[in-house]
């Protein structure tokens, strides 16, 4: 009976978690999908436009250690409240932003709404991986993702729906683009509430019976090689999703390349992130029956297929080429993060710290991107992409066989 009770309290406290994934997600793509509006609003070139990236994505560098450290001293639930409080000030601040045409001050809320989102990851991954079977971890990590990209691609839907396709002038959207951001900051904040009303205690019974026991001579997480490697992908990868999520409506926009008008990008942007929930929804699916690592290495050379195809390939068949990238890229995040920590124990806190340092990539790479953009030209930059994938392969390859446990 008690086991019964402690089960519910688990599925609770899942799907809390889920929404708070979903709804953060929704957060986190604003201030890329409104790139092109605040790339006219204040006159930028590629690379200051990426500032924006460089400043949601800087925390995961500053903060990620010290998050993990304060998650096991304040406990996950605490640090996933946080993170929603943070993030609805992050939200405030972009609409604020906009609204006052005040660069600075996007920029800093994009950093609040970046060391949201490590919290967010630093808690909430550990959650997913160790609250149910562990065998199930990735699928539990893809799906909570899957439901971020959906949150990001009705996001987008809702720009669609409510821009009207005839205002043209950035600065005339201004009044719908707040009107969009307000209400999501107020359910960040029911968000960040609830937990305090979940049985925490039930919780952590069950969760304490999928963590490996201590082990006093165990070595420091940053010698495990898989880790280390992990850190050094995830860093690469999540450095070109985050172009990818900030140059698309470019990229389709640009007369040399999609050639599309605003509403028209904005759709296919919407599309870029149905395909990109699908893919991720599609990967926790075959996970179940399939090696983490094997479906990776697969989605990892289709993904460099189409990132080559979207380079060379001009008109709707570039943008159509990008959108299928998203469906591949989808499951490396989720994928690479539960292969990392798999067999991490006790340590998965801290392995879970060092792991989201890797979105300091997000920060670096697409300001480079962006120069190499202004340099030789927004399609031949994501040459970078193609060289990333590259490095995904290779770590799918080399833990292909050590993943028996799954």
């Amino acid at each position: 009976m008690r086991m019964r009770h402690t089960e519910r309290a688990v599925k609770q406290f899942l799907w809390v978690v889920y929404a708070i994934y979903f709804f953060n997600g929704m957060a986190m793509c604003f201030e890329g999908t409104f790139n092109p509006e605040i790339k006219e609003l204040f006159a930028l070139d590629y690379m200051r436009l990426m500032y924006l990236m460089f400043a949601k994505n800087i925390p995961f560098l500053l903060l990620s250690v010290i998050v993990g450290i304060m998650a096991q001293k304040i406990g996950l639930k605490n640090t996933l409240s946080l993170a929603m409080i943070i993030s609805a000030a992050g939200t405030i601040g972009i609409a604020a932003g906009i609204q006052t045409m005040n660069y600075p001050l996007i920029l800093v809320a994009c950093f609040i709404n970046g060391s949201a989102f490590t919290f967010q990851l630093v808690a909430g991954n550990p959650l997913l991986s160790e609250l149910g079977s562990p065998a199930q971890s990735s699928v539990r990590l893809n799906f909570a993702n899957a439901l971020g990209a959906i949150a990001q691609m009705i996001g987008m839907l809702l720009v669609y729906l409510i821009l009207p396709a005839t205002i043209i002038m950035a600065v005339d959207k201004i009044p719908y683009i707040t009107s969009i951001l307000y209400p999501i900051a107020l359910l960040l904040l029911v968000l960040g509430v609830m937990p305090f009303f979940l049985r925490w205690n039930d919780i952590q019974v069950l969760a304490k019976q999928n963590i490996a026991p201590l082990n006093q001579n165990s070595k420091s997480v940053w010698r495990e090689t898989k880790i280390v490697l992990g850190l050094v992908t995830l860093f690469f990868v999540l450095g070109v999703e985050a172009g990818i999520f900030g140059l698309f409506r470019n990229f389709a926009e640009d007369p040399e390349i999609g050639n599309l008008d605003s509403s028209s990008s904005i759709l296919c942007y919407t599309f870029y992130f149905i395909f990109f929930a699908a893919g991720r929804f599609l990967g926790a699916a075959f996970q179940r029956r399939v090696l983490p690592s094997g479906y990776l290495l697969v989605s990892a050379i289709a993904a460099v297929c189409g990132i080559i195809l979207a380079i060379f390939t001009k008109g709707m068949a570039a943008v159509v080429c990008l959108i299928a990238v998203g469906f591949f890229a989808s499951v490396f995040f989720p994928t690479i993060y539960s292969i990392a920590i798999d067999g991490m124990g006790h340590r998965v806190a801290k392995a879970s710290g060092i792991l989201t340092m890797g979105m300091i990539g997000g920060a670096i790479l697409p300001v480079l991107q962006g120069k190499f953009a202004d340099m030789a030209g927004l399609q031949y930059s994501f040459i970078i992409t193609v060289l990333v994938y590259g490095l995904v392969i290779y770590y799918a390859l080399r833990y292909y066989k050590k993943n028996e446990s799954y």
